[in-house]
């Protein structure tokens, strides 16, 4: 069979093993009947993780960056550039071959072979033709649909998003919106750093929570941690677990016994292979001490660092072997949020203009260099002369910026200018926890978080009751307090925080006007918004 001229030609695989394919493949374009015109060609740059089938077991070893080809659709495209994170340099082209690799050193096999009768291209044997393509599936990087006689490998089955249900306060509706590709979630959920950082799952009550920094993460956790404990990792266990169809991508240890010993002070002895008895015992003893509120002891130890040294692997997206099950119309994707303004204040409050920080720490340096930035408003001529002559500081020396608290709008300015997205206490959630592809099914909100708690609790037959401590959620902080932070940033800077957080206002039902003081309205232009987006998304 000769091949159609409307046909796309594109590189696919690796720079490992590479093939050139087209649309003619496929009896539906690129896959899920799209036609061929509306296909394109894709490279972008990916990092190898564990059981990663694109890779070898030495480049999962050293999380080796290296390219990937793929044959893809318009939509897909647009999906991929809302996530650089995972699709580095990722480039979207519709010219025969135009996603090249660009060493010339990569050979890649060429799936046609030329007809000696009429010198035009025709597709390869279909033997060697299908045996190219299994690879091309088990590295997943080929639409989904093939003729019937391809053996599809390792293809999940195909989820419309569009369609899943969602609760009555799911605002979620986002711009561009279709369908969303198995292929490109997986990639997310394997791949990406800070879903496997603020992402959880309970495989018993299948839920994935999103955990947005500033909204009250730290009581969540102990809800996630405390139901972990009970229904996932007790019952797994003593071989009561009823998780026969969740398979674990590779084998793990349930938790890290010695680790979470440690952290309670516990009187166990360490042990590399610790009894079903000392396991589950340590288990329960760190369940009383989360759901103990009026214990004293219960905020004695940090329980994001539990998460942070991965004592409990299993909670965590990537450890899934089967990811559309992660996105059927019967799993709880839950996300709570908050005011886009409040939280950033809440963070300045917490982070910036403590001075508890440790010193040195992450946030105390970033309080002192927004101080020496700025330093002809917080220092004398005398102090700012310790700079010319002090190029490095030492921890022990008593700089002059060492409990200087900077302004508020000092600190806008700042992370604006430094890149917002060095952080996820101030960047936005919509974009944190990649809220148009994963389209939430349960939101709450900060500003009603009782009842919004006592909703999700009763989903998994829970009494709110035992746990609903109204104390726990309150900072002593107000809104006419935060309000009062934004008092004095000038229109630039409000127009910054608009078009930054334009999805988290737009997405949740926020209005920007409900924290400005002294105006009704705040006008930005277009110009504003794209020259704000090169400067602080240019990475």
């Amino acid at each position: 069979m000769v091949c159609q001229v409307s046909a796309l030609q594109c590189y696919t695989g690796t720079d490992s093993q590479c093939f050139v394919m087209d649309t003619s493949y496929s009896q539906n374009g690129c896959g899920d009947g799209i036609p061929a015109k509306n296909c394109a060609c894709a490279k972008y740059r990916i990092q190898c993780t564990p059981d990663d089938t694109a890779c070898t077991t030495e480049e999962q070893r050293l999380k080796t960056v290296k390219w990937a080809y793929i044959l893809t659709t318009d939509q897909m495209c647009k999906q991929m550039k809302q996530m650089p994170e995972i699709f580095r340099e990722q480039k979207c082209c519709k010219k025969n071959k135009c996603n090249a690799p660009q060493s010339k050193s990569v050979k890649c096999m060429n799936m046609f072979t030329m007809d000696s009768g009429t010198g035009k291209q025709k597709k390869a044997h279909p033997a060697s033709r299908r045996q190219n393509v299994i690879y091309l599936l088990v590295h997943g990087v080929y639409p989904k649909s093939f003729p019937n006689n391809v053996t599809i490998i390792h293809q999940p089955s195909n989820i419309s998003l569009s369609n899943v249900s969602s609760s009555g306060k799911d605002r979620n509706n986002c711009m561009n919106d279709g369908k969303s590709s198995i292929q490109l979630l997986s990639n997310l959920v394997f791949r990406s750093e800070i879903i496997n950082y603020l992402g959880f799952i309970l495989r018993s009550k299948s839920i994935f929570y999103c955990s947005v920094p500033k909204v009250a993460t730290r009581t969540f956790l102990k809800f996630i941690t405390y139901l972990h404990i009970h229904d996932d990792l007790i019952p797994l266990l003593t071989h009561n677990s009823t998780l026969s169809n969740w398979n674990f991508q590779r084998k793990l240890n349930p938790f890290d016994f010695n680790d979470i010993n440690q952290i309670l002070s516990s009187p166990m002895k360490n042990s590399s292979q610790p009894s079903t008895f000392d396991s589950v015992s340590i288990l329960k003893l760190l369940s009383s001490r989360l759901t103990n509120f009026n214990n004293i002891n219960v905020t004695d130890f940090d329980i994001w660092s539990i998460y942070q040294r991965k004592n409990f692997p299993l909670t965590r997206p990537q450890t899934l072997s089967d990811v559309s099950l992660l996105f059927s119309s019967n799993f709880t994707r839950a996300i709570f949020v908050r005011h886009p303004l409040e939280r950033l204040a809440s963070a300045y409050v917490d982070k910036i203009a403590s001075l508890t920080n440790e010193p040195f720490s992450l946030y105390d340096t970033i309080r002192r260099e927004i101080c020496r930035k700025y330093s002809s408003l917080y220092l004398t001529g005398t102090q700012r002369n310790y700079y010319i002559y002090h190029t490095q500081i030492a921890k022990n020396d008593t700089e002059p910026c060492h409990n200087v608290v900077p302004k508020f709008e000092h600190f806008i300015d700042y992370i604006m200018s430094n890149s917002i997205i060095d952080d996820v206490h101030w960047y936005p959630y919509s974009k944190l926890c990649y809220a148009c592809l994963f389209k939430y099914n349960f939101i709450g909100k900060y500003e009603t978080i009782e009842q919004d708690l006592a909703r999700l609790l009763s989903k998994f037959g829970l009494e709110s009751k035992h746990w609903n401590n109204e104390n726990y959620f309150r900072t002593g902080k107000t809104k006419e307090y935060y309000k009062s932070i934004y008092a004095n940033l000038n229109d630039q800077l409000l127009c910054n925080l608009k078009n930054v957080y334009e999805d988290d206002f737009t997405l949740f039902d926020y209005k920007m006007e409900d924290y400005l003081t002294n105006k009704n309205h705040i006008s930005c232009s277009p110009a504003h918004k794209r020259q704000l987006t090169d400067s602080i998304y240019k990475n």
